[in-house]
């Protein structure tokens, strides 16, 4: 078993987390397709090339309801329909139908 140490005092973005990750699995697709196998509702894990001040590398995208939190959070004068969040009851029953292992969901 190999062991990866994450030192992140100053913190990690999940985005740039889950992307640096996934630099590490051989078989990215396969991943990705397992991971939105899951079942967490409206829901949807994707990766694609960036550039960006000429360092290449993978953006990993979520899309919540077909758009992206970088989508959502912008300011402008017009209303826009939110989704309603979740309690941590509804986070539970969520959890409890996703097409994971026991041993994962406790």
């Amino acid at each position: 078993m190999k062991t990866l140490y994450i030192e992140c005092a100053m913190g990690a973005a999940g985005d740039m987390l889950a992307a640096a990750l996934l630099e590490l699995v051989p078989e990215k697709e396969s991943f990705l397709a397992e991971l939105n196998s899951i079942g967490i509702p409206n829901v949807e894990f994707s990766a694609e090339p960036a550039t960006k001040c000429g360092i290449t590398g993978t953006r990993f995208v979520v899309k919540v309801h077909g758009q992206e939190e970088s989508d959502h959070c912008h300011r402008h004068e017009h209303h826009h329909h939110h989704h309603e969040h979740n309690g941590i009851q509804e986070i539970e029953e969520i959890i409890k139908h996703l097409n994971l292992s026991q041993k994962i969901k406790e």
